[in-house]
């Protein structure tokens, strides 16, 4: 049985081996790998399968390109690895790592094909949007689209519009933003990667939730979460869930926010990534802030934290900063609050954050306007106010700084400006539909959630119904493999098996043949024994003439003998037997010593009606020892017991005399001058049948009156034989 598991077991392993062949092969190839290009090649095909499978063995495979850019002196090789980790920092927002590798290669001779070409392209316009010069980052987008575009590459193709997206997105051109949003999508669509598509639904709704629209974000994050779960994309249905919690917490919606937040963490850890876990701590402590449930969420940041700066991603730094900031404010803790304020400036300076920089630069001004210190209030604002003006960004983000100015002016009795920034503050508020129907905005986006939710159950129901499908189609033909599997191992098995038993059995009936002819030993070695004393008595009758005696004796002798070798070959007899045997050798012993002594035999009445088998002359011995050594005919009242009775179930024999003991018998010349067999013979013979029924019979032999140290008690424990077993 035990083989037939593990068959079972190679069998599955070797499904899943099969199931990561691509991986295997991939790594096979990395490590066999001739020459250092080679190498570098074959890892970050590697890389790129771990991007979207492990992200923990992702960051593994870059931390090994960071060793081979140390050990490479070749020009063209270190440029690619930089180019490599440029592209991951990037992605992990680490920005000061990202520009030190995009410096280096603008200064290095760069041989580029096309695919690295725009990727190369791509590298540059979001260092150009890191630094908010939009024009020339449109320019350098616009080259790059000519390019692929006369090559007909659409998943490059959607790439580059991804990035006109931001840009003009970060201008505030709400119809430039949406016409790339169409272009981006419809040439995702016609991509070779179905990843393209998914990626442009992420723009698509980071587009409506620039501009404030969450129910439209929300509809496209849907749409991206049907298409991952189709996909089977780990990475993108994390990401959907997490960007799902955080409009719903935008809008208010705080329970739904908790619900999808748990989704994308769940995900994340079968993903093993670590950074969306640490923005899924991140959110998870922006909501706890919302709940007013603050201990919690300084216990999120900081988890979020340790991930955050392992990696150096000044971005979400900041945002933890600024987060510990809005806590310490609401905590009345002025000092801290201005601490992390601080941080949270620096971090968003380095990572080239500008909108975050002027959203912290607003809420120092309200912290400074809560403390009444209006010249700085004053300064902070204006800083935000100007940024919004020479930017062009968009005002409604930052409404709330017009509102603080009015509060501030008033506050300095300068009612002419405060009634200028009250105005715009109800202008914007007027233009706004999103804001000015914020309830039912947040109502709408429940109601979708509920509704999408619903969408995603029936879709998971049909997909797990398609997936049962295609299970079935496969399990048919791994049966058909399975299934010849298993007869060449039944055969295997049974051969195995059939040769084991066969070898077993003829081992099990030696062994039982060799305990028969050692029970035969034994009871030839005491058979002798006995027959010499009982020809002493009929000697010393002859010797005393007395032919009466003689005939009793040798009437009761002939059918002891008869009893004994009709019964001796057997291995067990009833009891009944036994005792005549019993019976007729105690007379025999008894007539020989002229009386001189009585004996009783008793045996359970249960162990007659249960036919109980006993192990023929197995109390002789000892019963002849008692007489013999215990010279029970040299006492007054020498006496000999013999008892059979039940016993846990087993079978128990008690031989008790009165006569001289142990330790008396050891100072007649007769006990010096002969050995009895009799406990050697029996613990044999009960060794044997312990052997071979597994029981634990036993002998065991003790003073009977122990202060005196004189009489003998036999306990023999056996086995509880029936006749028809």
């Amino acid at each position: 049985m035990k083989f037939v598991l593990f068959l079972f077991f190679l069998f599955f392993c070797s499904c899943f081996i099969a199931s990561t062949n691509e991986e295997q092969q991939l790594i096979e190839n990395y490590k066999t790998s001739k020459s250092t290009s080679k190498r570098i090649y074959h890892l970050e095909q590697l890389n790129n399968f771990y991007s979207t499978h492990d992200l923990k063995k992702w960051d593994e495979g870059i931390e090994q390109l960071k060793l081979e850019l140390k050990k490479t002196t070749t020009l063209e090789i270190k440029n690619r690895i930089h180019f490599l980790l440029a592209e991951h920092e990037l992605k992990h927002r680490n920005i000061g790592f990202y520009k030190q590798h995009l410096n280096y290669l603008k200064n290095a001779n760069f041989n580029l094909d096309f695919e690295t070409n725009h990727r190369y392209n791509l590298l540059q316009i979001e260092n150009y949007i890191l630094q908010r010069n939009y024009e020339l980052a449109k320019s350098k987008a616009f080259k790059d689209l000519k390019l692929v575009e006369n090559l007909r590459k659409n998943r490059f193709t959607s790439e580059t519009y991804a990035l006109l997206i931001r840009i003009y997105a970060n201008q505030n051109k709400k119809d430039s933003t949406f016409i790339c949003v169409n272009k981006c999508i419809n040439y995702a669509k016609r991509s070779d990667l179905k990843q393209t598509l998914l990626e442009a639904l992420n723009k698509n709704a980071f587009a409506f939730a620039f501009f404030e629209n969450y129910e439209g974000a929300v509809n496209k994050q849907l749409q991206l979460l049907h298409l991952a779960e189709e996909d089977k994309n780990l990475y993108y249905q994390a990401l959907a869930f997490r960007e799902i919690a955080n409009y719903s917490l935008l809008v208010g919606n705080y329970d739904v926010a908790f619900i999808y937040l748990k989704s994308s963490i769940n995900l994340s850890v079968r993903l093993k990534d670590e950074r969306s876990l640490a923005c899924c701590k991140l959110l998870s402590a922006r909501i706890n802030f919302e709940t007013k449930n603050y201990n919690q969420s300084i216990e999120e940041i900081k988890k979020a934290e340790r991930f955050f700066k392992f990696f150096s991603d000044q971005s979400n730094l900041g945002k933890c900063a600024h987060l510990s900031a809005l806590i310490f404010s609401q905590k009345k803790q002025f000092i801290q609050a201005l601490n992390y304020f601080q941080k949270a400036l620096k971090y968003f300076e380095n990572s080239g954050d500008f909108l975050l920089t002027l959203e912290v630069n607003k809420d120092l001004g309200a912290l400074y306007l809560q403390r009444n210190d209006l010249k700085l209030a004053e300064f902070y604002l204006n800083k935000t106010l100007h940024g919004i003006e020479n930017q062009q960004v968009n005002e409604i983000k930052y409404l709330s700084t017009y509102k603080l100015l009015s509060t501030l002016y008033i506050r300095k009795n300068q009612a002419k400006k405060a009634l200028e920034f009250e105005l715009r503050y109800s202008e914007i508020l007027e233009q706004n539909s999103t804001l000015k129907a914020s309830a039912a905005v947040e109502r709408m986006t429940e109601q979708n959630l509920r509704e999408k939710r619903e969408r995603v159950i029936l879709y998971q129901k049909e997909a797990i119904k398609q997936q049962q499908q295609e299970q079935m189609i496969f399990n048919l033909k791994r049966d058909r493999q399975l299934y010849i599997i298993i007869i060449f191992a039944v055969l295997v098995i049974f051969g195995f098996i059939f040769n084991m038993l066969r070898s077993r059995q003829l081992e099990l009936k030696q062994k039982q043949r060799e305990m028969e002819l050692s029970q035969s030993l034994l009871r030839s070695q005491m058979n002798p024994h006995f027959i010499f004393n009982a020809m002493s008595v009929i000697q010393s009758y002859i010797y005393s003439n007395e032919p009466e005696k003689s005939s009793q004796f040798l009437v009761n002798f002939s059918r002891l003998m008869r009893l004994i070798l009709e019964n001796s070959p057997k291995e067990f007899i009833d009891m009944e037997l036994e005792a005549e045997i019993l019976e007729k050798y105690l007379q025999a012993q008894k007539m020989r010593f002229e009386n001189r002594f009585n004996y009783s035999l008793e045996i359970d009445d249960a162990l007659i009606s249960s036919n109980a088998m006993v192990p023929p002359m197995i109390t002789q011995p000892f019963v002849e020892n008692a007489i013999e050594h215990g010279q029970l005919h040299t006492l007054v009242d020498g006496k000999i017991s013999i008892k059979f009775t039940a016993f846990n179930g087993m079978m128990k024999i008690e031989i008790a005399d009165n006569g001289v003991g142990r330790k008396g018998a050891k100072k007649t010349k007769k006990a010096k001058s002969h050995k009895s067999m009799a406990i050697n013979i029996t613990k044999e013979r009960i060794d044997i049948i312990n052997l071979k029924f597994s029981t634990k019979g036993s002998v065991e032999i003790e003073d009977f009156d122990k202060e005196k140290e004189t009489g003998t008690i036999v306990t023999i424990l056996l086995p509880l034989h029936n006749e028809n077993i």
